[in-house]
Formats: structure tokens, sequence, C-alpha cells
């Protein structure tokens, strides 16, 4: 990318700023997105010691200041001290490399857009970004999934859906190794609202009214564990696989007794069973207290 006035130019691994500027409204907000996908992304993946610093294209037009704001890593060169054809080569072959490692995060079965709306909204990412310690069994009591779920709920109508299955996607690799699944805040919200915020344990079962939606505040469950994805080729993330319970039911699941947990586990899978066979999920119940 060239400065305006030609003095020099960048070499920079970069995003779309169209679709940020067309996706989100206003445009205060696009750029809010733009800058927090730059932070997360520079946070996940390996720099190869180039610079991460703002670039600055010298120009007041909208689509450099959006350039300007999606830079992920850049190298800067100077029109009065150009590299070697050998020094540039070497550092198109890093940025490759590095776009490359971008690629592998998105995976084969993740569309371009999910893989943003994962990157601006899954708490996955903000541990990555934070170097959160994080366990492959997903704590569907994480504050920022919690979050996002009423997010969600607030934002949009309730809406009929005919689930089919989906293969899983491919999960996040943090630098340690580790395996992470995304989760879909919008469709725990979905599995929420198709109950009508009633617990699925017991129904009379009583909370309070969430100061964001105004429903009474229930907690979205997978009931095959996420942290299981690996072991399943259809996706666990579906309202199929999610059930809305109260936060006592939710604290009991996780810290229960056996017995008491085993009881909550038989109700919410004998209700289960024929959705998620739909969604091509098939467990025995002996199965499924192993994963508790």
């Amino acid at each position: 990318m060239f400065k305006a006035d030609m003095t020099g130019f960048y070499i920079t691994l970069n995003q779309g700023w169209t679709f940020f500027k067309n996706s989100y409204k206003p445009k205060q907000i696009a750029k809010e997105k733009i800058k927090q996908a730059s932070y997360t992304l520079s946070n996940i993946v390996d720099d190869l010691g180039y610079s991460v610093d703002p670039i600055d294209l010298g120009s007041s037009e909208t689509l450099a200041g959006g350039y300007e704001l999606g830079s992920i890593f850049n190298k800067y060169y100077d029109i009065e001290c150009l590299p070697t054809n050998e020094e540039f080569e070497e550092d198109i072959k890093a940025f490759t490399q590095m776009l490359v490692e971008v690629e592998l995060y998105i995976g084969k079965n993740r569309s371009f857009e999910d893989f943003y709306r994962e990157i601006l909204n899954n708490s996955f990412y903000q541990a990555l970004i934070h170097d959160q310690s994080i366990f492959k069994e997903v704590d569907d009591n994480d504050e920022t999934y919690v979050y996002q779920i009423e997010e969600e709920m607030a934002e949009s109508p309730a809406e009929e859906i005919i689930e089919e299955p989906t293969q899983r996607k491919d999960p996040v690799i943090n630098r340690g190794g580790q395996e992470n699944w995304p989760r879909d805040s919008k469709i725990a919200a979905m599995a929420l609202k198709k109950t009508n915020f009633l617990c699925e344990v017991d129904p009379t079962h009583q909370t309070f009214t969430s100061r964001k939606t105004g429903k009474s505040y229930m907690e979205a469950h997978h009931l095959i564990p996420m942290g299981r994805q690996g072991e399943f080729d259809y996706s666990l993330d579906k309202i199929a696989n999610i059930k809305c319970i109260c936060p006592n039911c939710h604290r009991l699941l996780h810290h229960g007794t056996d017995s008491e947990r085993n009881q909550v586990l038989e109700i919410l899978y004998q209700q289960s069973i024929s959705n998620l066979r739909r969604v091509n999920l098939s467990i025995a119940f002996d199965e499924l207290k192993t994963f508790y």
C-alpha cells in the first residue's frame, strides 16, 4: 500500500474495509469492529517479528482510513531506501506464511463471514488475547458467552427454526496447541427463545427478570459438552443440543453430586433424543453421564 505522496509504501497483512463498512452501521461501529479484529488477529497469529504499529497512508479518504485500521502486521519501505530484491522476497514469503496461518484459523468448513463473527463475538478469541488458560471442557457459564446470548436475545426477534445436520466447524488452535470449539451465541439465544424462557428441567422453577431482555433469566447449556466436539462429525452447537435451564439447575450440572446431576441429565436427555437424532447426534445416556 503506497502513501498518498508516494514517499514510501507498506507491505501489510490487512483486511477488507468494505466488508466492515457494509456489515456494521454507523461507520464508527465499523471502525471499532475492524480495530477489534486487527487486535485479535495480531494476538493469535505469529508476527514473525513484524510491526503491529498503525500504518499511515497520509490520506483523508475513507477507504485509506479503513485500511489503516485493518492492518494486522506491516513493514514500511521508504522510497529513498528500498530493500534488495532478496530482502523484499524474504518479507513477501513471511507475510505469505502469516496469511496461510490465518487461513488455517478460518478452516475449510467455516465461511469468511462466520470466522469474523466468531472473532468479534466469541469468548474463545477474547481468552486467547488475554492468554487465559482454555480447557477442552468449555464452560457455558462463561460471562462473555452469557452476555453475548443476552445481547442476541435483546436484538433479534424469535423465529421458527428447522434445524438440519451440519458438519462441525474446524477448531481454533491456540499457540499452546489446544483445540477450542467455537460457539455461536445467536444459536444459544434461539434455543432459549424456543422454550419461552422456561427451565427445561422444571418449568415452574423461578428466577429473576433479566434487565437486558425483560424476560425470566435463563442460561444455555450444551447437553453434549462442546469440549467433546472432536468426537462427533456433526456440530454440537445446535438448538437440539442446547438446553434452557435456570441458574440453579445449571450450577447443579457443574457442581452437584453424581446422583442429583444424573437425575437432571436424564430429564434433559429424554427430552432431547429425537431432536438430537435429527441433527445426526446420537449418544447413549450411559455415555453422556461420563462427559460430566
